[in-house]
Order: C-alpha cells, then sequence, then structure tokens
C-alpha cells in the first residue's frame, strides 16, 4: 500500500495534474483557512457564550505552561520566537529577494512582495480594530507592547515562512520534496506560536489566529500569482 501510494505520488501523470491545478490548490486551502480565521475571530470577538469558553481554556493554557517553565527552555523558545520577528523575517525575506531576482523569477518576487507588506499591514490593522489586551494571568518573559489579537509573530511566520516553502517549492520537480518543505515551514510556524504563549505574551487563541490568518495570506498570494503566471504564460503562446 505505501508502495502504491509512492508510486501515484511520483508519477510524472500526477505531477504534472498537481502543476496544472496548483493555483486552484493553493486558492482553495486559502480560502479555507481564512473561514476557519473567521470562526475563531467571530467566537472572541462577538460571541458571549465561546469567548466565554474560549478565554477560559487560554487562562487554563497559560497557567498550565507557566508551571512548566524551566531556564533551559526559556531559553531556547526566546531564540525560537525570534524566528517570527520582523528583523529575522525581513532578512531571510531579503536573502529569498535576492535569489530569485538573480534568477530573473518575477512572479516569485511579486509574491514574496505581497506575502510580506500584507503580513504586515494585516497584523496591524486586526490589533487596531481587536485592542485586545495581552495576558496578565502570568508573568510575561519578554518585553512586548500593543495589542495582543491575533500573534504578530505567528501571523508573519505563517505567512512568510509558508511563502519560502512554496517558492522554493516551484523550482523542485518532486511533489513530496515539495510537500516536505511545507512541512518543515509548519514546524518553524508551531514553534515561533507555541514560544509566544510560553512567554505568556499571547494568549493560545491570539497564536492560533495568527497562524490561521498567516497561511491563508500565503496560500492566496501563492494561487493569485500561479494564476497570474498561468494567463501570462498562455497569453505569449497565443501571439
Amino acid at each position: 500500500m505505501r508502495a502504491t501510494i509512492k508510486s501515484y505520488l511520483t508519477d510524472q501523470r500526477f505531477g504534472a495534474t498537481l502543476e496544472r491545478a496548483r493555483h486552484w490548490l493553493y486558492l482553495a486551502l486559502g480560502l479555507f483557512l481564512t473561514g476557519l480565521f473567521v470562526k475563531l475571530s467571530h467566537n472572541v470577538l462577538y460571541d458571549a457564550e465561546d469567548r466565554s469558553w474560549i478565554q477560559h481554556w487560554d487562562n487554563v493554557v497559560l497557567l498550565f505552561i507557566a508551571e512548566h517553565r524551566s531556564g533551559p527552555v526559556t531559553a531556547s523558545l526566546i531564540d525560537i520566537t525570534a524566528l517570527g520577528s520582523v528583523t529575522i523575517v525581513s532578512l531571510i525575506g531579503f536573502v529569498f529577494l535576492t535569489v530569485f531576482y538573480l534568477l530573473r523569477d518575477k512572479c516569485g518576487i511579486l509574491q514574496l512582495v505581497l506575502a510580506s507588506f500584507g503580513a504586515g499591514f494585516w497584523t496591524w490593522a486586526f490589533k487596531s480594530f481587536v485592542e485586545r489586551p495581552r495576558p496578565t494571568i502570568v508573568t510575561q518573559l519578554v518585553e512586548v507592547t500593543g495589542h495582543s489579537f491575533p500573534s504578530g509573530h505567528s501571523l508573519a511566520a505563517a505567512a512568510l515562512y509558508f511563502t519560502f516553502a512554496t517558492m522554493a517549492g516551484k523550482h523542485f520537480g518532486s511533489w513530496p520534496r515539495a510537500l516536505a518543505l511545507q512541512g518543515l515551514a509548519a514546524l518553524v510556524i508551531v514553534s515561533v506560536a507555541f514560544s509566544r504563549v510560553y512567554l505568556g505574551v499571547h494568549y493560545p487563541s491570539d497564536v492560533i489566529s495568527g497562524a490561521l490568518f498567516g497561511a491563508a495570506w500565503a496560500y492566496l498570494v501563492a494561487g493569485l500569482v500561479a494564476t497570474m503566471q498561468k494567463h501570462y504564460l498562455k497569453q505569449r503562446r497565443s501571439q
């Protein structure tokens, strides 16, 4: 059974079918994740019963994690949380931007620019609108400013690392390898999200919402750019 699945995934016809449907897959996934984000945001903001339930479990998780903090883990997670900071994400983004400029991949550059500026804009817009205070039920282990919902680190990490994965995946001839890149990006994002809760600067619902919308934005941009590229290539062939 495993051999059959592996053979199917590596089949050239399957790969070609996925490549043709790539923009639809990205757009569908982006819309699905956006729907989950909207649902969670509505529950946190407007549904009194669900908001009380979510707040309860936010506090329970925060207190549980705070009770199990340790020095070595704290030091490691302070380093890990930097992977979602503006500085680190911008530096990695600049490296990718340079690489794709040298490769003359204009669509890759457009995708990265849209994902980067969009992540910054949406973080500012959501935080300004919601204005949820940061947790005070546990000690914050790092200094932070601004509002809590959604987590900017989680949103930026999801938006940019999934974008890096989809951009790099285009240059691999194998869908399993491209999926492995997506899995690696997901691991980094989950680590960043957990670090924000561990450090006491975000509720679990903050990081979940941030990761959901960041991923949604990454895939929506990827789908949009892939669609534009497909239409551009089709027009060139018809000329």
